[in-house]
């Protein structure tokens, strides 16, 4: 890097880069997955983030060619210009999917709709989870329900055109917030007429990329759920994550 180039980039704060997960963050085990840090043209190194157990390699993919629960977990990156380090990315939420049996996913009062009118999406686990994810197709991440056990619902108010879809949910425990079910049974939800008021459901930006996890609903105070106890127990053990273990 020229003389010149350092000096500017000690005056001028350096960007924060983007963090992406492709073809998706929520990735069902023994599938493939990619993740790229992106920051401005001619960064001299970048640095990749596994955090809890934290973990780091200096470049700017990681190829996962077979998705394990150890790799589920929040990832962040950063590049250095010169001697000066860029802030740290957005936290992405790497989510393990197929963890777990499904749950189901049903519509009150029906998955027909009328402009202007009410439903609400109801998820429920057959073992005692304690966390919810509805996710639309061709959305970018899912809308998490508070703290529940064995069911979430999922009001949309005021239902617009925008709103027709197809659904799924998950569910998970709080104290694995990464490692989820696998997805329910899709649910088409049909809106009848035209509507021009855009869509609030995923108004609540992906908490698959999210800064320092200011969107993210997960607690900490719940257990295990009730024959989970074992299985949760046993993902403490984790095998720490480094690119090598694939080889």
């Amino acid at each position: 890097m020229s003389p010149f180039l350092s000096t500017l980039f000690c005056l001028v704060p350096l960007p924060k880069p983007s963090l992406q997960a492709s073809p998706s963050a929520l990735v069902p085990l023994k599938k493939s997955v990619v993740i790229q840090c992106q920051g401005p043209p001619g960064v001299d190194l970048y640095r990749l983030e596994k955090l809890k157990p934290r973990s780091y390699e200096d470049q700017a993919v990681l190829s996962i060619p077979v998705m394990k629960e150890s790799f589920a977990g929040q990832y962040r990156c950063s590049y250095q210009n010169g001697t000066l380090w860029s802030p740290p990315s957005d936290l992405l939420d790497l989510v393990a999917t197929g963890v777990f049996s499904k749950p189901s996913l049903s519509a009150w009062p029906s998955s027909a709709v009328s402009p202007g009118g009410d439903v609400t999406l109801s998820c429920q686990a057959q073992y005692g989870f304690d966390r919810f994810a509805l996710h639309k197709e061709g959305d970018p991440g899912p809308s998490k329900s508070p703290e529940r056990w064995y069911q979430a619902e999922f009001p949309i108010i005021t239902v617009t055109a925008a709103h027709s879809g197809t659904y799924r949910c998950y569910s998970f425990s709080s104290s694995s917030p990464y490692l989820w079910s696998h997805p329910s049974d899709p649910l088409e939800l049909m809106v009848t007429g035209n509507s021009v008021t855009p869509s609030w459901l995923s108004a609540e930006p992906s908490s698959f990329v999210s800064g320092t996890s200011k969107n993210t609903v997960f607690s900490t105070e719940s257990g295990s759920p009730t024959g989970h106890q074992e299985r949760l127990h046993g993902l403490s053990g984790l095998t720490p994550w480094f690119l090598t273990r694939l080889l």
